[in-house]
């Protein structure tokens, strides 16, 4: 996979756990996001894929009410 949508995945990883905002990604120079990243079952599904279940653990912890 390329290192750019690692990267992006990444990027909305964090931006749905809440380490880190839009405007500190910005901070850092332009940056990539997949499409759709505010959905988090597509950023689930992505560390699902590589199976990364640490992050799927996390993103299915903060999905719960």
């Amino acid at each position: 996979m390329s290192e750019e949508l690692e990267q992006s995945y990444l990027n909305s990883y964090n931006l749905l756990l809440e380490n880190c905002t839009y405007e500190e990604l910005a901070k850092k120079g332009s940056f990539m996001l997949p499409q759709n990243h505010e959905d988090a079952s597509i950023t689930l599904a992505y560390y699902e894929k590589i199976e990364d279940y640490q992050k799927c653990i996390k993103i299915r912890d903060r999905q719960k009410p």
